[in-house]
């Protein structure tokens, strides 16, 4: 029955009649088990409306909630692939590509909301908030779907993870991945040097590369709407990383969790954490890394 339901032409099978169909005969033979349908095709045919948004964690891992809500009045498994992408509404915050597969058994008429692993595709651009809505975007192919799967493959849902998707999408350098899991960092910059035919740096051939890290949780209340960037600075003024480029803050208290792992950090040095407006600094944070 199946094969023979695979066979119908592509134009039946590509609408919202032909699921409904498939369904039903599947129930009428005793053969029901719940379909697997995906989030593409159930949103071109009107079977499920999609919404999406970031929960302010950042940009990558568990970072965007979504929720899906079933037009029809059958039961199905809606599919979300690692290598989907979606796109941000306002075009100023990044797009996302999906890095863990997802499938939702989704009743008839209900309703269902969750959590989506997701990792920045638009380096430029800012960091999807709370208010960041998205909606469905295309499928990726080529590198940046391989690099999607095998994020998945391996649960680097993290900032390595992140970097080694942006070495694909943003075409930043391979010098770049690099974290104190050695095995990690290798296989990707394996991968990477395959896909993109960058090849390793200094940063990959030292022998133990320190890795520091810098956390903290940046809190700053205004009165008035403002216009600023924030980023790590070292003492001498220099930005040794942009967490968020120029972009408006409304008035209100503003939290923010930064957790940087990076090489240009050094032991014993003390690093800025600042929100500069017109190029002064209005909040920072005093960050010394432990010897």
């Amino acid at each position: 029955m199946l094969a023979i339901l695979g066979f119908l032409p592509l134009t039946i099978r590509n609408n919202l009649n032909y699921w409904l169909f498939l369904i039903g005969i599947l129930k009428c033979y005793g053969l029901y088990a719940t379909v697997e349908v995906d989030i593409e095709q159930a949103v071109q045919n009107k079977m499920l409306r999609f919404q999406a948004q970031g929960n302010g964690k950042g940009y990558y891992g568990q970072c965007i909630q979504f929720s899906l809500q079933n037009y029809t009045n059958s039961t199905f498994v809606v599919i979300i692939s690692a290598g989907q992408t979606i796109t941000a509404v306002e075009s100023k915050y990044q797009n996302m590509l999906i890095t863990r597969t997802e499938k939702i058994e989704l009743a008839g008429g209900k309703t269902f909301s969750g959590s989506l692993y997701a990792a920045c595709i638009e380096a430029k651009d800012d960091c999807p908030l709370e208010t960041t809505q998205y909606v469905l975007g295309p499928k990726s192919s080529g590198n940046l779907l391989e690099i999607a799967q095998f994020v998945e493959k391996k649960q680097y849902h993290n900032q390595l993870g992140s970097m080694a998707i942006w070495v694909v999408s943003d075409k930043f350098s391979i010098d770049n991945v690099i974290s104190d899991d050695g095995a990690a960092t290798q296989e990707l910059v394996t991968l990477l040097t395959k896909l993109t035919g960058q090849k390793p740096g200094a940063a990959h051939t030292k022998i133990n590369p320190v890795i520091n890290t810098i956390e903290t949780d940046f809190i700053f209340s205004i009165s008035e709407p403002i216009s600023g960037s924030i980023a790590i600075y070292d003492t001498a003024g220099t930005v040794v990383q942009p967490i968020m480029k120029e972009r408006p803050f409304i008035p209100g208290t503003h939290e923010l969790h930064v957790r940087m792992r990076s090489n240009a950090v050094l032991k014993g040095q003390t690093y800025y954490l600042r929100l500069m407006v017109t190029g002064k600094a209005i909040r920072e944070n005093k960050i010394l890394i432990p010897e």
